[in-house]
């Protein structure tokens, strides 16, 4: 009988998953105070759900600080000014409505908020700041997800990217988990298709690899086999976004892998997509599929069993290990997600010249979970294969471990 060993688990303070659930967070917020600050994406202000709610939070008495609409990925700058406008409102509760950049945005702010005013949100990354930790709890904080793909819902760290500086680095702690994670599904009925894809496929990425690092524990182990099993309605999602049992499969499967990756760690897909993300204005999503197939071709030596698992769950049959790596890359096939030779914007990281510093950025809190240890040389032929190879199961990136 294998020994389990120790593990611990994290879970936001309460979950409420179901289709309409949104209607019910004025009634949330009501043990919170009356003042609340509310991250948002561009977009969101023109949905007919929005405008409802800050309507309704309105005439009931709460008081409203928008925090400035986020387009991008979150970066420390953003998130100081979004501190000076919960300071400066006395903001007594944060929620963020949005998708994973949204919720990292208010994550962070709600964390920040009760620091000390004269620490920018900088010094306290990790990797690039000067080791400032959180002294004070963080404002209460809830997140309602509106796409089904990061995660960052059930999660204690918000990224934050650097595009002056070139990183992209967690503010990570215990305390950033959210009070409430408010799933509520019918929210990605607007995603377009190739939004759609590409955070599924980061949902999909965080399941695999949750389930095969190397802090893989049994809970998280169960769940990310859930989340899998409940990925395989992503096709369905893309194709007809109405489809409310595809949405709610796609939903539980993001929330699963956010509760994994927090409490199991990832690996070097996520690693190479931190990296990439770090060096074009690539969405996470379509960065995590880039890299998955190539990175479980690497991985498959040391975690033949796991793959096997995977590809039953995925093909809804028995079938060998090797056959979810041909599994995943006919799916990236299938929802148009494109190869690095096609994105004009990965081109100048991936010259030959470019590759070695391209793979040092791949190193940090994902590396460090990949079943098998990878050094900057093996970086280099996964990165080089991911941009000339036919497909990674010819690629020659697997070998011994």
């Amino acid at each position: 009988m294998e020994r389990l060993g120790s593990f611990s688990l994290a879970l936001p303070g309460e979950t409420r998953f179901g289709w309409g659930c949104l209607a019910e967070l004025p009634e949330r917020l009501a043990p919170f105070g009356r003042c609340i600050g509310v991250a948002r994406g561009a977009a969101t202000e023109h949905r007919d759900w929005y405008r409802r709610l800050r309507a309704q939070l309105t005439e009931t008495g709460w008081s409203v600080v928008e925090l400035p609409p986020q387009a991008r990925e979150p970066e420390p700058e953003d998130v100081d000014a979004a501190v000076a406008c919960l300071r400066a409102a006395r903001a007594q509760v944060v929620v963020a409505i949005g998708g994973g950049s949204v919720i990292d945005l208010g994550k962070a702010a709600a964390a920040l908020a009760t620091q000390d005013a004269g620490i920018l949100t900088r010094a306290y990354l990790e990797g690039v700041g000067n080791g400032a930790t959180l002294q004070a709890d963080p404002l209460p904080f809830i997140a309602v997800p509106t796409t089904a793909g990061t995660g960052a819902e059930a999660t204690k760290n918000a990224v934050l990217s650097s595009s002056r500086e070139g990183f992209k680095k967690s503010l990570r702690d215990q305390r950033m988990l959210a009070r409430l994670a408010l799933v509520d599904p019918q929210l990605c009925e607007g995603l377009p298709p190739h939004l759609t894809a590409a955070s599924g496929l980061d949902a999909l990425t965080q399941l695999i690899e949750a389930y095969t690092t190397l802090r893989a524990q049994p809970v998280t182990d169960a769940l990310a086999l859930c989340g899998i099993e409940a990925a395989r309605a992503l096709p369905t999602a893309v194709a007809d976004g109405t489809r409310r049992d595809a949405r709610e499969q796609m939903s539980l499967a993001a929330y699963l892998s956010g509760v994994c990756l927090a409490n199991a760690g990832l690996g070097a897909a996520h690693g190479i997509a931190a990296a990439l993300g770090s060096v074009a204005p690539i969405a996470h999503g379509l960065a995590c599929a880039l890299a998955l197939p190539w990175v479980m071709a690497a991985n498959l030596p040391v975690v033949e069993a796991r793959y096997a698992q995977v590809t039953t769950i995925l093909t809804g049959q028995s079938a060998p290990a090797d056959a979810a790596i041909p599994y995943v890359w006919q799916l990236l096939a299938d929802l148009g997600i494109p190869r690095v030779a096609d994105l004009p914007l990965l081109a100048p990281a991936f010259t030959d010249e470019q590759l070695p510093q391209l793979a040092a950025r791949c190193h940090g809190n994902s590396l460090q979970g990949n079943p098998r240890p990878l050094d900057d040389d093996a970086l280099c032929g996964i990165l080089r294969a991911m941009r000339d190879a036919e497909a990674p199961y010819s690629a020659g990136v697997g070998g011994s471990e």
